[in-house]
């Protein structure tokens, strides 16, 4: 039923007709257009589980492999500790979990994501950028950390040739779709530049920039759920909550070796420029969804700020990563 009824039927399609998409499933906002690489992706699991049901534990085989993936990028980052706690957060977090019981479009964005992260933290920038763009081509949220991407890019290249490779692995996703927007008279870039899904205009930039900063944090948090108003008074404290935790955080990794990997590859600069141009636009309706890139970074600052809280003395600090784990 829903979503789910109408990507197996196109892919039922795709098999029994050989009619296969240029474009993926519609986004609910008019001529934006997306890769038909989820389409695709399930076309394929269809044609070898031959049943929905097979496909089905195909979707809960990847949530297994994007756990133990996302373990060894956190391994890799600090410690199989630290590696520990953030699987657990991701494993147990409500958001990863509601989303979980849909076998629909942004499901497998989580995988080819870390995934790509993974390779990017160990120079890998063929096999990174390959990920990165089947996540991008499969659902748009993550091209937010774009800014993310290229700095650690530019950080670790060595050879042209690396450039190239990467750039191909990245664009051959998006080949069918530019197929499709060329024949179309490119749809998707009118509705990113004009109409009401595109960028604010200079008069409404302040305003709209602050009410989609505050609608996502309230959705982050979901105080909202218990009263609208309720989250006027629980942001600012989960704001001051965050930048003490993160705050100290940082003191403690400076004097600590292992963390010095990990906070070097978070790069809190590159992840924000990303963020603010998510904010930029109009159709913030589904804030999740938005942020659907930036998931497993919460879950990483997270673990690193428990990690670290575990070996702090203090009972101030301890108290404060209690109230974060608590808001979590």
């Amino acid at each position: 039923f829903g979503d789910q009824g109408i990507d197996l039927m196109v892919a039922q399609r795709a098999l029994k007709e050989g009619v296969w998409p240029m474009v993926g499933p519609y986004l609910g906002v008019k001529n934006f257009f997306v890769p038909p690489t989820y389409y695709w992706l399930l076309t394929a699991l269809l044609w070898i589980g031959k049943t929905p049901e097979a496909v089905t534990l195909f979707f809960i085989g990847m949530d297994l492999v994007t756990l133990i993936v996302f373990y060894q990028l956190t391994r890799f980052l600090v410690d199989k500790e630290t590696g520990l706690i953030a699987a657990f957060l991701y494993a147990t977090s409500d958001v990863m979990i509601v989303h979980a019981r849909n076998m629909w479009q942004p499901h497998p964005v989580q995988l080819f994501l870390i995934a790509s992260l993974y390779f990017l933290v160990r120079s890998r920038l063929v096999a990174a950028w390959g990920l990165y763009g089947i996540a991008i081509s499969i659902y748009p949220s993550p091209i937010g950390l774009l800014p993310f991407f290229l700095y650690h890019t530019w950080r670790s290249v060595k050879h042209g040739r690396t450039l190239l490779l990467a750039a191909i692995g990245f664009l051959l996703p998006f080949v069918p779709w530019v197929l499709f927007e060329a024949q179309h008279g490119w749809p998707t870039y009118a509705a990113l530049f004009t109409g009401s899904f595109g960028p604010m205009e200079y008069q409404e930039l302040g305003v709209q920039f602050f009410l989609n900063l505050f609608g996502i944090v309230s959705e982050v948090f979901s105080p909202w759920s218990l009263h609208p108003w309720f989250a006027v008074l629980t942001i600012p404290l989960v704001a001051a909550l965050f930048t003490v935790g993160f705050a100290s955080a940082r003191v403690l990794m400076s004097r600590d070796p292992r963390f010095d990997r990990a906070f070097s590859f978070l790069s809190p600069m590159w992840l924000f420029m990303g963020f603010a141009s998510l904010l930029l636009y109009r159709e913030m309706s589904v804030m999740w969804h938005r942020l659907w890139g930036f998931l497993p970074f919460v879950f990483l600052a997270f673990a690193l700020m428990l990690r670290v809280g575990a070996r702090w003395p203090s009972i101030t600090y301890r108290s404060v990563i209690a109230c974060l784990v608590g808001l979590y």
